[in-house]
């Protein structure tokens, strides 16, 4: 007699992992040691415009040509990413999209690999431009008030 509750919870939980992984908004990569892509979610599909068939194999600068990896020596050197920083990424249809990237070392099936996080940032970069614009234009309508108060003080003065 086998005990068939473990296999269910393990199935359960895969089941959830891979819910939670299809469906996430945030694209994630797997990535091996030689900076290769081995898999991705559809969040990743989806902002790059690629299917995950081809983006098995290729290296991770086929999506993020500016992507800080230390793989200069591609195919045989180890793939070291920053943990964390700003990049911009290269649809098919080669537009340009502002990315934050957090990367996260893991072991997957005894080898070491990178779990890679993207986050498509246009929406931040817009509001932040739009934002800083407002200020400035309030900054600007401040000195012209501040500059009509002046003229209208040294009119004064000088009646």
């Amino acid at each position: 007699y086998t005990e068939p509750l473990p296999d269910l919870l393990l199935q359960e939980s895969e089941e959830q992992l891979r819910a939670i992984y299809d469906n996430v908004s945030e694209g994630i990569l797997t990535v091996d040691s030689r900076c290769c892509i081995l898999n991705c979610n559809p969040a990743i599909e989806q902002l790059f415009g690629y299917t995950g068939k081809q983006l098995h194999g290729q290296p991770v600068n086929y999506l993020m040509p500016h992507c800080k990896t230390k793989a200069l020596d591609y195919p045989t050197a180890k793939c070291l990413i920053a943990d964390n920083y700003q990049d911009t990424g290269i649809t098919s249809s080669g537009k340009s999209i502002p990315l934050e990237v957090t990367v996260t070392p893991i072991h997957l099936l005894g080898e070491s690999a990178l779990v890679v996080f993207v986050r498509d940032i246009s929406r931040r970069i817009e509001a932040e431009n739009t934002s800083r614009l407002r200020l400035q234009e309030m900054a600007h309508s401040g000195r012209l008030a501040s500059l009509g108060e002046m003229t209208s003080s040294d009119r004064k003065s000088v009646v």
